[in-house]
């Protein structure tokens, strides 16, 4: 994890989000430009009384955030993906001189990635995501790692940081099909996915 917390101001987020993508020796013109972009700092989240107010049953359920959540927009297999920043462990580039390769590895698992004194096993959820380009070569420029950095989702590209309204979004009312979907925002048309739900799927063998 980067050593500043996100909470402290809206100038620390930046700084985070830095921390996560710096490179020592270079950084993509569009790493720079997501640097530059203004983060609006949450509110505090609500209470959970009031949360649970409007929660429906586990078979029909409309996700609540809180009133203003920072999400990394991101693109994979050419699908337009939003990424709550809270779920993100760190992102990296992907390594010049690839992955690890073990051996009776399934097509989704790429390999693993030596991070931070760990081995993280990173995987294309492109299948499970149903996303356009599927079936096509992955072209994978990062790799966001999750679950404390034991898991890493291979990302085609990052596209900025957005301070999204809970009202911004349309929620699915049903998740019994694909929970990992929470819903679709309105004006960029990025889907929300929930990374337990997907870490879940995984853990459940639903890529094999």
């Amino acid at each position: 994890m980067a050593k500043t917390a996100i909470h402290e101001q809206a100038q620390a987020l930046s700084v985070y989000f830095r921390d996560m993508l710096a490179e020592p020796e270079k950084m993509p013109p569009l790493v720079e430009q997501i640097l530059e972009t203004d983060i609006t700092e949450p509110e505090p989240a609500a209470d959970p009384a009031s949360q649970s107010a409007n929660t429906t049953s586990a078979d029909d359920i409309a996700p609540v955030i809180t009133d203003k959540e920072n999400f990394l927009l991101c693109q994979i297999g050419g699908m337009p993906l939003a990424v709550s920043l809270s779920a993100l462990n760190n992102i990296v580039h992907w390594p010049a001189a690839g992955l690890s390769q073990l051996p009776g590895q399934g097509d989704w698992q790429l390999g693993l990635l030596r991070s931070r004194d760990q081995n993280c096993e990173v995987v294309d959820i492109r299948a499970l995501l149903q996303t356009p380009d599927t079936n096509k070569d992955l072209q994978a420029d990062y790799i966001l790692l999750l679950d404390q950095g034991r898991r890493g989702i291979a990302c085609n590209a990052i596209e900025q940081i957005r301070t999204i309204n809970a009202d911004a979004v349309n929620w699915r009312q049903d998740r019994r099909q694909r929970p990992w979907f929470l819903g679709v925002i309105n004006e960029s048309m990025h889907s929300i996915v929930d990374i337990e739900a997907l870490l879940a799927a995984l853990g459940n063998g639903e890529m094999a």
